[in-house]
């Protein structure tokens, strides 16, 4: 009885969730305010999965943190081309094609370093993969992360990596966040709010 009235409920969360979501069509956002639209939501994903990946340190579920860790990224590196690299005519148009690689490489020197430590070069390939941390959400190998949480060492050193990795790209999205022209002057004062949190 508990557990209908919990799915109905969330039904009915997502319903309106996704009327929302609807109301952020593009088509009906004036194009003026698209960039700092899609930047907002770009942060509201963002902080989500962050406390995701916190909630799940807390209650020591490691297993997630690679797929969550991997969402924060191509969040947080979408948001930071939004605000800083894409050209008015791009922030106006769809992203579905852009891949979360090609948008770092076009970052400048400060940003790049900010991700370095997800990628290394394929050997004999002049292609790039996410490494170590991030690699078993590539595949989605259950029983590689089941190898990386093996024992309480590796589980820990695990979760240290995860967290550290979380915390610096979240805190680098919003550090550009606040620092954009985009963003209102009371939203800034929330962001700085936010990163002094970080901070204590």
């Amino acid at each position: 009885m508990y557990e209908e009235a919990s799915l109905k409920c969330q039904i009915a969360l997502w319903d309106k969730h996704d009327a929302r979501i609807a109301a952020l069509s593009l088509d009906l956002i004036p194009r003026e305010d698209r960039r700092w639209t899609r930047a907002l939501l770009q942060f509201s994903l963002a902080s989500d999965v962050h406390k995701a990946i916190h909630l799940c340190l807390r209650e020591d579920l490691t297993m997630p943190l690679a797929a969550l860790l991997r969402s924060l990224i191509d969040t947080s590196v979408l948001g930071i081309w939004l605000v800083k690299y894409a050209d008015d005519k791009e922030a106006q148009e769809s992203v579905e094609d852009k891949k979360t690689l090609e948008i770092e490489q076009i970052f400048n020197t400060e940003d790049r370093q900010v991700f370095a430590f997800l990628y290394e070069p394929v050997k004999d390939t002049e292609n790039q993969f996410y490494r170590d941390v991030l690699h078993p959400s590539v595949h989605g190998d259950a029983f590689h992360l089941a190898m990386r949480t093996r024992n309480e060492a590796a589980k820990r050193a695990w979760s240290m990596k995860c967290q550290n990795g979380a915390d610096q790209i979240y805190k680098h999205f919003l550090i550009r966040l606040r620092e954009s022209a985009i963003v209102p002057s009371d939203f800034q004062k929330k962001l700085q709010l936010e990163l002094n949190q970080m901070h204590s």
